[in-house]
């Protein structure tokens, strides 16, 4: 099936119960690739690019879909790992290992997990997330990805990866905690009043923006509107009392249309925790 790996491994994948995206090196270049997280992408998104089977392209899973979550560790020093070892001993069945040019991942399931990074040491890829899978050629050492393990992720369903509580995370966090400080409470959003003719335009046109969207974009302009009216600084169910409504119309599904505005929420936290 010629270079195409992800063409190569997309129906198998989908089968496992993964949503697989197209990558060149590290990265899905498809604009709004992270609707993947909450459902497999449709062949009007992937676009012709990435279906032809001489392309060169690697295949990435979107984490979040399924509660699929990845545990990347990127090295750390040895007083970090030891630090860790005692949380994952107690969860000795996380499965599929796979290596890049350092580390491992190893992945498993978790409700409501969304992206954790622990600078240096490990990032925990929950929804919004990516990870990269064999045999893509890792773009550093020009060598692929390979399973670690007898087990790949192709080779059973998401159903049968262990379920870990979200609680571990914390426990992560404060076995790291000498080196990496505990996380501060997100900053509250300053509101804003809705006289602001500024806030009224933006509302304005990011709704009329979803209802001209076509059936492979309407995920995407959603996601975009959240993110959007968060980092305007109006409350979560303020941006959902605005665009719910408006997916409703369109014919998108309302659970589906809450998932993808809550990814535009988390996503502008992150970027405003970052600012």
């Amino acid at each position: 099936m010629g270079r195409n790996l992800f063409l190569k491994y997309r129906e198998l994948a989908v089968g496992r119960g993964l949503s697989p995206i197209p990558t060149i090196g590290k990265v899905c270049p498809i604009k709004g690739w992270n609707v993947a997280c909450h459902r497999p992408l449709i062949n009007d998104e992937i676009g012709p690019r990435f279906l032809d089977p001489e392309a060169d392209v690697g295949i990435a899973v979107a984490t979040g879909f399924n509660d699929l979550v990845a545990f990347d560790f990127d090295g750390g020093t040895l007083a970090q790992v030891n630090a860790l070892r005692d949380i994952f001993a107690a969860h000795s069945r996380l499965v599929a290992p796979c290596r890049g040019s350092k580390g491992a991942t190893v992945f498993c399931r978790i409700t409501g997990m969304k992206i954790r990074r622990f600078a240096g040491v490990l990032d925990v890829l929950g929804s919004g997330g990516s990870k990269v899978l064999p045999p893509t050629i890792h773009p550093n050492t020009g060598r692929p990805y390979a399973w670690l393990g007898e087990v790949s992720l192709f080779d059973l369903h998401v159903c049968h990866l262990p379920v870990l509580p979200i609680e571990v995370v914390t426990e992560i966090a404060e076995a790291l905690s000498p080196w990496i400080p505990l996380a501060a409470p997100p900053r509250p959003r300053t509101p804003i009043a809705y006289a602001d003719r500024n806030v009224r335009w933006v509302v304005e046109r990011r709704v009329a923006d979803l209802r001209a969207a076509g059936v492979g974009g309407r995920n995407f302009e959603l996601y975009c509107a959240a993110r959007r009216l968060a980092r305007l600084g109006l409350r979560d169910d303020e941006i959902v009392s605005h665009l719910l409504p408006v997916t409703i119309e369109i014919g998108l599904p309302r659970r589906e249309a809450l998932r993808t505005i809550g990814s535009g929420i988390n996503s502008s936290n992150i970027i405003r925790g970052a600012a």
